[in-house]
């Protein structure tokens, strides 16, 4: 009792100095990655990117590659129903545009920084640029700050129609960037007109943003029109100090004045454009994004696992192929519930359907909202069969994360083989010929399926198959279901005649039953160097399956003792550690075992 007491205290104490060394808990909450966010993408390109260049010239190409595995992380999680559509929004990055000079971060990086920006602005009461200047300190407040600047510029020049209004924007433009050029901004502007200047842009913005249909076009121009008029109008007289040449230069040039007519400035406007989604991206953040617990988790593991002490990642070509392997038997336990098992009620009056109501409230909130927005969705129930199944421990749960591998794999090829058409322009808006699309898909799953396949020991599936039991025939249809949906997967099962035997390490009744021997039956269907072996109630997630090529290197690279590992652990979470405060201890007492206690185990004691 004593050595175990003594073991415990060791354990914990140099398994938390030496984890401190690995640089374990850079990041451990939003607002620490919010700070450091900058960093990250620096940390994926040395850690998760093996083409990466760390020369200056090519660091907005390694945020761009950073940016698509961001936002394939992001759309995975909206996908599993964690966040909602707004806070995927928020959590976006936006992909790298040669429209902005700086870097675009995610709205909720950018939480109040417009606000404070002007708060400090029009209470700055010195005449030096210089002092303004040393306010930008702060880069996510300048990246947000040029961003607006230029994005609502964009959007007011694509709205004008006449010569001589394009000719007054683009002038007070240039006047703003050449004073900054040569440090007399606060000589040609006032500070004190920016609040009201900002109030006047958000409600343009706003009234932008309620056009969504054609036919609402006359009925909001008259207020965008007004909305923006007063706006240049709090520019010129306001803000500006001397804004009377602009006017009489655009004058000159005006078409209304060559003809003889008469009209005020910035009416004629092209109010079509403005149904184009594309600009509507930018929408204001919050700090408080997202609020799902298990969604803020994995950000900030995810974030503060890429500062970890970890082999540099080959290319998807050089990487060790690899099979998932399920070593707990498959017997007859739930695949995907069907619409009886939905609304079963257990002995206390409760059913599975009402029951993750209850835990999950956030979640189910985002599935219906999900359901609404997607209009591919024919069968709401087989939606909600499958939500349901996504929320418990069934085969359908482990299957959809293990299969994130390959989509990984696939992600990796393309920053890896495609050009900067498609690491700038974006992973999902890529459209590249049909030819070259076809070749390219081919290439990488033909890749992927080198690297990676999956496969199920379910040895009951043949007399699942055969069988009469609405059951049995159920969890054999949709077993087959996800072979026909993921490729990669494969399913080992017995069958009446003999085609493989296995050498068994001892007699069988000393080996035992169970995943023994579900492992040697299944052996003989993995392909690869490396297998991995998992239950069948564990889950897998997008963000992780990125880090496999890191794992592999585990096994090959050069120690000084030349003692190259022949197995390797990896850390669990226990998704089930919310249910209940036994649930929590379990989970607690699981992380406990895994980080720590084989911390010890493989270094110092190893």
């Amino acid at each position: 009792m004593d050595a175990q007491i003594l073991y415990a205290i060791f354990s914990t104490l140099f398994g938390g100095i030496q984890g401190a060394f690995c640089h374990l808990g850079e990041i451990r909450t939003l607002g620490m990655l919010r700070s450091r966010f900058k960093s990250v993408p620096k940390a994926f390109s040395r850690s998760l990117d093996p083409s990466s260049n760390q020369d200056d010239s090519e660091e907005r190409k390694n945020i761009a590659k950073f940016f698509q595995l961001w936002n394939e992380f992001i759309y995975s999680m909206r996908e599993e129903d964690l966040t909602s559509n707004r806070e995927r929004d928020l959590l976006l990055l936006p992909y790298a545009s040669s429209d902005v000079t700086v870097v675009q971060w995610p709205p909720f990086l950018l939480a109040s920084k417009i606000p404070v920006a002007l708060d400090m602005a029009k209470d700055f009461k010195k005449k030096d640029d210089e002092e303004l200047f040393k306010k930008k300190a702060d880069p996510y407040m300048h990246s947000a700050v040029v961003e607006c600047y230029e994005t609502i510029r964009d959007i007011i020049n694509g709205l004008l129609e006449d010569d001589a209004d394009i000719m007054i924007v683009r002038s007070i433009c240039c006047k703003v960037e050449i004073s900054i050029e040569k440090r007399n901004f606060l000589n040609e502007f006032r500070m004190s007109g920016l609040p009201s200047l900002s109030n006047k842009l958000e409600k343009f913005l706003k009234s932008l943003g309620k056009l969504t249909k054609t036919e609402e076009v006359g009925q909001y121009k008259s207020q965008i029109i007004n909305v923006l008029q007063d706006a240049i109008e709090i520019i010129t007289k306001d803000v500006m100090v001397n804004s009377h040449d602009i006017f009489v230069i655009a004058h000159s040039h005006s078409q209304d004045v060559q003809y003889g007519k008469k009209e005020q400035r910035f009416e004629r406007i092209n109010i079509s454009i403005t149904l184009n989604k594309s600009w509507r991206e930018k929408k204001e953040s919050t700090i408080n994004v997202p609020t799902n617990l298990e969604a803020r988790r994995r950000i900030t593991f995810f974030a503060n696992s890429l500062f970890m002490n970890m082999p540099s990642a080959p290319k998807v070509h050089y990487m060790l192929s690899f099979s998932i392997q399920h070593f707990d038997p498959y017997y007859r336990e739930d695949v995907l519930y069907s619409e009886e098992e939905l609304n079963d009620e257990n002995e206390d009056g409760i059913s599975i359907w009402f029951y993750l109501q209850k835990i999950y409230p956030g979640e189910r909130t985002n599935f219906q909202e999900r359901l609404k927005e997607n209009e591919d969705v024919k069968d709401g129930k087989e939606e909600l069969r499958k939500w349901v199944s996504y929320g418990a421990q069934t085969l359908s749960r482990t299957v959809r994360g293990m299969m994130y591998r390959r989509l990984a794999l696939q992600l990796q090829y393309l920053l890896e083989s495609s050009g900067d058409n498609a690491i700038f322009g974006g992973y999902r808006t890529w459209e590249p010929s049909e030819q070259e699309h076809g070749a390219f898909m081919d290439r990488a799953e033909a890749l992927a399926s080198l690297k990676f396949t999956y496969v199920i020991s379910c040895q009951v599936y043949g007399t699942q198959k055969k069988s009469a039991n609405a059951r049995d025939h159920s969890c054999y249809t949709n077993i087959l279901k996800l072979m026909i949906t993921y490729p990669s997967l494969r399913g080992g099962y017995k069958l009446d005649e003999e085609i493989y035997r296995i050498k068994l390490p001892g007699p069988p009744t000393e080996i035992g039953e169970g995943k023994p021997e579900n492992q040697n039956h299944a052996i003989i269907f993995t392909r690869g160097e490396a297998v991995q072996a998992i239950d069948m109630n564990q889950d897998n997630y997008f963000e992780e399956t990125y880090k496999m090529r890191n794992v592999l290197e585990e096994f090959i690279k050069h120690r000084p003792n030349d003692r190259k590992p022949t197995i390797l652990g990896l850390r669990e979470h226990i998704f089930t550690g919310s249910v209940s405060s036994l649930a929590w201890f379990m989970s607690n007492q699981e992380t406990s075992f895994v980080t720590i206690g084989q911390r010890i185990l493989a270094n110092p004691l190893r």
